[in-house]
Formats: structure tokens, C-alpha cells, sequence
């Protein structure tokens, strides 16, 4: 199984002894774009390196630390309507979060390390293995103990989840999701 993001961005900075070249480039699909190429002198770069510093409020800290400051999650999304899955993916795309799709639990399982994604979104009921069981197979492996999932509910379906909250399920949220609070909530992460 092949995995590529739907869409991602990327910067690459290049230095040599007179110059910073930094690329900052668009993925979609399986074609890479070059969206804008700037080109510093030496001390330009690290003026700039200062300011990013003091602006990211991680001053004496490594290029590290910014690129992780910058950085967007990367989200996995795992909705068997093709429809629904279509809406959240393209709007996650739009905000700039390197996003992964699948239709099932089963094939989320498959994936999980492969693209180490820092957010799963979940449906609950869907075909080959539901969320609930992919949620918990994947957090069997220490790998992925961290990575956030999120459980998507159908409107009105109240189960009690109280027993794998917290541990498997980082929280629920009801659908239809809105999705400017599903921004704000993944860019909390």
C-alpha cells in the first residue's frame, strides 16, 4: 500500500558559505510545486533566524524548535462517507494541515505507521472495523500513545464511552462538525 499525503507543504532551507535559500514548496497529490524561492545573504538569514526567534518566544533555541512552532499537524482522516470525508479533508487542505484520508478502520490500522499522524479523525460506525476497535488497536502500540483521536459520533447516537476516555479516545465530537472549532481544536494539539 502506497501512502501519500493528499496535500502537504514544505520548506527547505538550503545554506552555503554566502547565502540561505529557502524553498517553500506545495505537495498535491503526487506533484510538488514550487510556490516562492527567497534567496538572503548570510547575515540577512540570521537576522531573520533572530526574529523568528523572538517572535516564536523560543529565543536561544534551535532551528528546531521554529520549525516545530510553524509546523501544522499532520491529520489522518478515517470517514466511510465519501462525501463528509471529501468536506473535512478539503477544509483541513485549505488550512494548511498535511492530511491523510481512508474509508475504514481496518485501512487506518494499515497506515498508522506510515504516516505517524499526530491527529486521527474517527468516525464511529463504519464498514471492515469500526472506529471504536481501530481507535483501540492503534493505541496498543507505544508508538502511538500520544497521537490525539478524536471519535466522530452520528448526531444523536449517545453511547458511554466513560470507560475508554482519556486512555483510546482523546474526545468525542458530534457530527456534522463544525469546522472552525475542529481547526482551532487540531491546532491546540
Amino acid at each position: 500500500m502506497t501512502i501519500n499525503p493528499v496535500y502537504s507543504n514544505s520548506v527547505d532551507i538550503t545554506k552555503t558559505d554566502s547565502e540561505v535559500i529557502i524553498n517553500f514548496k506545495m505537495k498535491e497529490k503526487d506533484q510538488e510545486n514550487l510556490i516562492s524561492k527567497i534567496v538572503l545573504n548570510v547575515n540577512t538569514a540570521s537576522a531573520l533566524f533572530n526574529e523568528l526567534q523572538q517572535s516564536f518566544g523560543v529565543s536561544g533555541q534551535s532551528s528546531h524548535t521554529i520549525t516545530a512552532a510553524l509546523r501544522k499537524a499532520k491529520v489522518l482522516v478515517v470517514e466511510d462517507n465519501a462525501n463528509y470525508r471529501t468536506e473535512i479533508v478539503a477544509y483541513l487542505n485549505r488550512n494548511n494541515f498535511d492530511v491523510y484520508e481512508t474509508s475504514n478502520g481496518d485501512n487506518a490500522v494499515k497506515m498508522i505507521d506510515k504516516i505517524n499522524p499526530d491527529v486521527i479523525l474517527m468516525d464511529h460506525i463504519m464498514p471492515v472495523l469500526n472506529g471504536l476497535d481501530a481507535a483501540k488497536v492503534i493505541k496498543l502500540d507505544p508508538e502511538h500513545q500520544h497521537t490525539k483521536i478524536y471519535l466522530l459520533i452520528g448526531y444523536g447516537k449517545v453511547t458511554d464511552f466513560s470507560d475508554i476516555m482519556g486512555n483510546v479516545i482523546y474526545k468525542l465530537l458530534p457530527k456534522p462538525i463544525n469546522l472552525e472549532e475542529l481547526k482551532k481544536e487540531i491546532e491546540s494539539v
